[in-house]
């Protein structure tokens, strides 16, 4: 039986700004809702999204929250009723950063990644160390090159880790409260579901004004190693497995 490793698909361009320059970039949800790339962008990354048939919400003295909703929403006029009808509406979590890979079966997601994908990749890392062990040498030894090098844990309070679980990310406000959004759940879509995505993601202590950060680490040689840098290379593995 296959064992499940850690990989991080990429261009083969950028391939040697990780392995000779040391860095690694991470970027914001926003970023990934802003693409138009399909498997990439997520125009509901770390969103909850809720969808109203008809609700009707009496005027009240104080805002309230709505049954099924995350949101406060109310007619603000005590007379006065307002009525949702056929309205959908996006709650996102608060701005992170993050870092994505693979993980399961080498060949599988090879395949997946690099042939099947609506916007494949031609290259890719294998993680020489435990996700856990990534994330803490991000947090506790990465510098940000957009910050003057300034240490990671200066920018950023917290650094978390784990699986993406596919789920449902709709739901209709008549069902009851829809879940918080979570950093660590996308919609249940074939693309995305065939990437099998686990992640780290970075808070922020403040805006930081960009949707992407460049971070080095030091001794990278010690963190990835490299599977392939061409579709060929790539052929060639799944011919051998």
């Amino acid at each position: 039986m296959s064992r499940n490793q850690i990989f991080k698909f990429l261009d083969s361009k950028d391939i040697d700004r990780v392995l000779k320059g040391g860095t690694i970039r991470v970027s914001t949800f926003s970023h990934y809702r802003s693409l138009e790339k399909p498997g990439i962008g997520d125009r509901t990354e770390a969103s909850t999204v809720v969808n109203v048939d008809q609700a009707v919400l009496k005027g009240t003295a104080e805002p309230s929250r709505p049954e099924g909703f995350l949101g406060v929403a109310s007619a603000s006029d005590p007379e006065s009723t307002l009525i949702l009808k056929n309205v959908q509406a996006q709650y996102n979590h608060p701005d992170r950063f993050i870092f994505c890979v693979s993980e399961g079966d080498r060949a599988t997601l090879i395949e997946a990644m690099c042939f099947t994908a609506t916007e494949p990749y031609d290259a890719c890392l294998r993680l020489l160390i435990s996700l856990e062990l990534l994330a803490h040498r991000i947090f506790g030894r990465g510098k940000v090159k957009e910050f003057n090098d300034a240490p990671v844990k200066t920018l950023f309070h917290a650094v978390d880790f784990g699986r993406v679980a596919y789920d449902a990310i709709e739901h209709n406000h008549a069902d009851g409260q829809a879940p918080f959004p979570s950093p660590f759940k996308k919609s249940p879509l074939p693309e995305f579901v065939s990437q099998s995505e686990a992640r780290i993601v970075l808070s922020p202590n403040y805006d930081l004004g960009l949707q992407q950060l460049t971070i080095r680490l030091p001794r990278i040689e010690k963190i990835f190693i490299e599977e392939f840098r061409s579709l060929s290379e790539a052929k060639e593995i799944l011919g051998d497995k």
